[in-house]
This record gives structure tokens, sequence and C-alpha cells, in this order.
């Protein structure tokens, strides 16, 4: 069975009136919830775009995704974004996933 790494810490990042919950790994990574970051843009929490899906960057959210603003999209972000993590919020459940770079 396939090891998912706990998150330890749990909060929320406030940008404006937009709360997005984040989170912090057993190794220290830090990362953002994927479906709380799409929710922040006003996509969908579904699977990616079939845009997103075009442009190459398939886990980043529907509107980061379009070619308007993918000239914008660092290869950082691109980077993280292709490799979501994948963890166990603190209080158990289903695994989520959240966008982060390690420490």
């Amino acid at each position: 069975m396939n090891d998912i790494v706990k998150a330890t810490h749990e909060g929320e990042l406030k940008v404006g009136s937009v709360h997005i919950p984040c989170y912090v790994l057993q190794d220290g990574t830090r990362v953002l919830s994927w479906s709380g970051v799409n929710r922040a843009f006003g996509s969908s929490v579904g699977g990616p775009s079939k845009k997103a899906e075009e442009s190459g960057v398939r886990n980043l959210p529907r509107i980061l995704a379009s070619k308007s603003v993918k000239p914008f999209i660092s290869e950082e972000l691109s980077a993280c974004a292709e490799k979501p993590y994948e963890f166990r919020p603190p209080r158990g459940g289903r695994t989520a996933y959240g966008y982060g770079m390690s420490s």
C-alpha cells in the first residue's frame, strides 16, 4: 500500500475576501489546498479542464490555464502544478491534494 504523508498543521491563507486552506506536511512542505485554489479562482473543483490539458499545465485552475494568462505562469509554478502533493489532512478522512514546494 502507498504511504500517504499526513499534514501536521492546517490553517487558512487569506487574500482579500478569499480564504484558501493550507497545510504543513510531516516533512515540512507547505501546501495550498488544490480545491481551495480552484475555488479562489472561481474554477470548478472537478478534473482538469480541456483548456488546461491543451495548455500543457493540466493541474492548474482553469483560469490560470487560459492562453492569455499562460505567459505569466512561471516554470516553477508549472512544475508545482504538474506534481501536486497527495496528503491526509490532520483530522483524517479522504486524502487531499495541494500545491507546494518542498522546503
